[in-house]
């Protein structure tokens, strides 16, 4: 689900940048980005971005994509065993597994790439 030249589209790359102000502040994110404040701040409410803008965009989600860690593996771990209360250890982990391929498809299908947690769930089950 890419846009124009295998470019990510404006609503999944507003939707990164939202989480990155969330993370950081709007200053912060523009200043990594390359772009001005008030150019990022009309972006995320809505604004079709100049290509100049765009570009930085593209640049910047190029270079931090997968880099920062969002949650543990242990938070993930646990946010799963919460979600699956009620399950039979069997069948935990099949549908541990399946939550897990469902989120790495979502991403690959977005083209960014999954959480680091993914991987470590998995390393840790194959481990076991």
């Amino acid at each position: 689900m890419s846009g124009p030249g295998g470019r990510l589209p404006d609503d999944v790359l507003r939707e990164l940048v939202r989480q990155a102000v969330a993370r950081a502040s709007l200053r912060r994110t523009a200043g990594e980005i390359g772009a001005w404040p008030s150019a990022l701040r009309k972006f995320l409410n809505g604004s079709v971005p100049r290509e100049s803008t765009r570009q930085k965009l593209h640049e910047w989600h190029t270079r931090v994509a997968g880099q920062a860690p969002h949650l543990s593996a242990e938070t993930a771990g646990a946010a799963l065993e919460l979600l699956m209360d009620g399950l039979a250890a069997r069948r935990r982990v099949q549908v541990r597994g399946r939550i897990l391929s469902v989120l790495e498809a979502a991403h690959h299908d977005q083209q960014t790439g999954p959480p680091r947690w993914i991987a470590e769930l998995r390393e840790r089950r194959d481990g076991e």
